[in-house]
């Protein structure tokens, strides 16, 4: 396995962290100017970061007094989690891909 390959791959590592995952697919969306990338990383940070620390918040303050509720919203949170490492290991070629593209227009052009 190329070096360049391991260390173009090492967003992955991001992916799989829970609360914070959604920031990989941010960052490949903007390296390879691909913007339903960027899209997923929002929805990402949508369901693994504002929706358990949004329902935990309410939950403290008393506004959510359903537990099922919270657990619920835990338990999409992890679901979104696994969804996105899975998605992750999906895109990891065709971003090796598409950088390896832009990389080469960059050195013609």
């Amino acid at each position: 396995m190329k070096i360049r390959a391991v260390l173009g791959s090492l967003w992955l590592v991001a992916a799989i962290i829970p609360f914070i995952g959604f920031i990989a697919f941010i960052w490949i969306g903007i390296r390879a100017k691909e913007r339903e990338w960027v899209k997923a990383g929002g929805i990402y940070f949508l369901f693994c970061f504002l929706l358990p620390i949004g329902g935990a918040a309410a939950a403290a303050a008393g506004l959510l007094q359903n537990p099922t509720l919270t657990g619920t919203l835990l338990c999409a949170a992890i679901l979104a989690t696994l969804c996105s490492w899975i998605h992750a290991l999906a895109l990891r070629r065709p971003y090796l891909e598409k950088r390896a593209e832009i990389k080469a227009r960059e050195q013609h052009a």
